[in-house]
């Protein structure tokens, strides 16, 4: 039995460089992440006053990348999004592992 699929499933090892990347805060790579429910804003704002909820954070970042080889000529330049488990696995780090060992993000909060 043959399928086709709109899309090619495959894995790809590439030697890019970062560029750039957005956004312009490291700190903000890492972001809350509300239940998705309704009721969200009353739960948020009732967990502020009484302390009992923690939040969820979830990584949320774009790249702008290059191709680490090659010479001084004119490179092709690709953005790439990265977020929730692609980026756990990129960093190997959770989001509330890193905001909970933030220096910064302490401060401000």
């Amino acid at each position: 039995m043959n399928f086709e699929l709109p899309f090619i499933c495959a894995r790809y090892r590439s030697r890019v460089r970062v560029v750039d990347f957005k956004p312009d805060n490291l700190e903000d790579f890492a972001r809350p992440v509300g239940d998705g429910s309704d009721d969200n804003f009353e739960t948020e704002s009732m967990s502020e006053w009484d302390g009992t909820q923690q939040k969820k954070w979830e990584w949320a970042f774009c790249l702008l990348v290059e191709d680490a080889v090659g010479g001084l000529a004119q490179k092709t330049r690709m953005r790439i999004i990265v977020a929730a488990d692609g980026a756990e696995h990129l960093l190997r780090m959770e989001a509330a592992e890193y905001v909970l060992t933030d220096p910064i993000y302490r401060i401000r909060n």
